[in-house]
């Protein structure tokens, strides 16, 4: 299938997991996409070798890095065709450490339009 023949995409949180899984699925159907995260190595990993594939390190949970997404995504590609916001805020907490703030932090951050 070609679905995203010749469409450009950006994608938050696509150093890894289902962003990445995303990307690899739109870059195998024909698009191009712009993938970001924190963390540089990660993000140069996910790129290698592919050229449909550009990269930012890019904080989804600060609102002010917004604009250099925006900057970014309109020099790489001038308009897009969709975007994937797979950005979040988690983590791994054994039951003895689990407490009800972190989870209602990470539930504010992941659920809100205007982040803490």
């Amino acid at each position: 299938m070609n679905r995203f023949k010749n469409k450009k995409v950006v994608i938050t949180g696509g150093s890894s997991g289902i962003g990445l899984f995303t990307a690899q699925q739109i870059l195998a159907e024909g698009g191009a996409v712009l993938i970001t995260g924190t963390n540089e190595d990660k993000l140069i990993s996910a790129a290698a070798g592919n050229a449909n594939i550009h990269t930012l390190v890019n904080d989804a949970s600060d609102l002010t890095s917004a604009g250099d997404l925006a900057a970014e995504t309109k020099k790489i590609f001038g308009e897009i065709d969709g975007v994937f916001l797979n950005g979040g805020r988690g983590g791994i907490r054994t039951p003895d450490r689990l407490s009800p703030m972190p989870v209602f932090k990470t539930g504010a951050f992941n659920h809100s339009a205007t982040h803490p």
